[in-house]
């Protein structure tokens, strides 16, 4: 939320001198440091909502000559960004979920005024991480098109191919990938591609050289380093005089950059994402071992983990106890539920205080239980020491927590 630096620019639309005292009173006793602007009119109003940039909304439901309703309706119209709570004595139970549905972030009844202090910090909360969300998608999508124009800005490469895929013609950018394209000349075109992919591109250039029709296909060139390059071609034809196929042109590109980029937008859209959700758990509030729940069951979810646990360290018993559990395992007894530091390892993790991560949990010497690792199919393990002094939540202790994977995709998350 704002920092001490930047105070809350909070708009507050209420007619009474003493309710607008109340919610002044509310705000000071949360710690909730405002720039408070008073109005007492729907033409004020919306004068302040056009002349200025507010934080947030704090409206009276009921007023002599406007209402909430028209209220937030000019706060749709002028100011759809900015989060709306209304707090009213007279807001009755239909009123309250309508607003709701006309978009108020949320409502606050006049005689629990206590609600007032989480609602404003909640609906703070929730407008910066939708701001940062929107960021971070923006920030991709400029990245994307800026990998997508570089990929429509490189040399092409065109081949001529007679109609058994043997080379006629290279263009000269084919000396980046194979050397001198004349040594080219009559070679099998398709002798550098992928043996994965080989097959299927050979069978695109037979329908290609029979029908005429060109077709698109993406494959992999395999270098003589043994790295691959991705490679997109579009194929046409040439024909003879008669109308016969006489030879097939790929033109190609070179996407290798263009690939690793969707693939490392695609992982920073993910944490993006995991980022955003572990903020909403902690951000909701209740007790610590519910927000580790919430925290266990999303990490579950974006890393495709078989299961996620999360301990505390009680520091006064040097004992780690299991506050959550998400994915195939979901119980919090058992003798993971208390585990002296120093003993498995995920107690050695906690007394080395260091990370401990694995692509091969099959074999790992930390790992005791070797048949429940097959039996299971546990291919990676990450396991993360607790933070020195006390959450930020103010939780009974510093968290240790600990992933496990079941396939190959645990490998792209924790370096593999």
């Amino acid at each position: 939320m704002n920092g001490p630096e930047r105070p809350i620019k909070l708009l507050l639309l209420e007619d009474n001198a003493g309710d607008v005292a109340l919610v002044t009173a509310i705000l000071e006793q949360n710690a909730l440091h405002c720039d408070l602007h008073s109005v007492t009119t729907g033409e004020e109003f919306a004068a302040a909502l056009k002349t200025e940039q507010f934080d947030l909304i704090i409206s009276d439901f009921s007023m002599p000559s406007f209402d909430g309703f028209a209220a937030l309706a000019l706060r749709q119209e002028i100011a759809p960004e900015v989060p709306f709570v209304l707090f009213s004595g007279s807001l009755g139970e239909e009123q309250a979920v309508e607003s709701l549905k006309k978009g108020a972030t949320d409502y606050v009844i006049k005689h629990r005024p206590e609600r007032l202090g989480p609602s404003v910090r909640r609906a703070i909360q929730e407008a910066e991480d939708r701001a940062e969300r929107r960021r971070i998608a923006d920030q991709l999508r400029k990245q994307d098109e800026l990998f997508r124009r570089i990929g429509e800005n490189a040399e092409d490469l065109v081949a001529v191919l007679d109609v058994e895929g043997r080379r006629v013609y290279n263009s000269p950018s084919y000396r980046k990938l194979f050397g001198d394209p004349e040594l080219l000349l009559g070679t099998d075109s398709f002798e550098e591609i992928h043996p994965d992919d080989r097959e299927r591109i050979r069978r695109i250039f037979r329908e290609t050289a029979a029908t005429g029709v060109g077709q698109r296909a993406e494959y992999r060139f395999l270098m003589k380093d043994g790295s691959a390059r991705f490679i997109e071609s579009q194929g046409s034809v040439m024909r003879d005089k008669e109308g016969t196929v006489e030879n097939v042109v790929v033109i190609s590109r070179d996407v290798t950059q263009r690939k690793q980029a969707e693939e490392a937008i695609a992982h920073r859209t993910g944490l993006a994402a995991l980022n955003a959700e572990v903020s909403l758990a902690l951000t909701h509030g209740g007790p610590s071992g519910e927000m580790l729940r919430r925290c266990a069951e999303t990490l579950v979810t974006h890393l495709d983990a078989a299961f996620v646990r999360i301990w505390t360290l009680n520091e006064a018993e040097n004992v780690l106890e299991l506050q959550a559990s998400a994915g195939m395992y979901t119980h919090l007894d058992g003798p993971h539920g208390r585990v002296p530091v120093g003993k498995y390892k995920i107690g050695l993790i906690a007394q080395e205080r260091k990370p401990h991560l694995t692509n091969s949990v099959v074999g790992d010497p930390r790992v005791n239980d070797q048949d429940w690792a097959k039996r299971e199919g546990m291919v990676a393990f990450a396991g993360y020491p607790p933070a020195v002094g006390r959450s930020r939540r103010g939780s009974d202790g510093p968290f240790l927590a600990a992933f496990a994977f079941g396939s190959d995709v645990g490998r792209a998350w924790i370096g593999g």
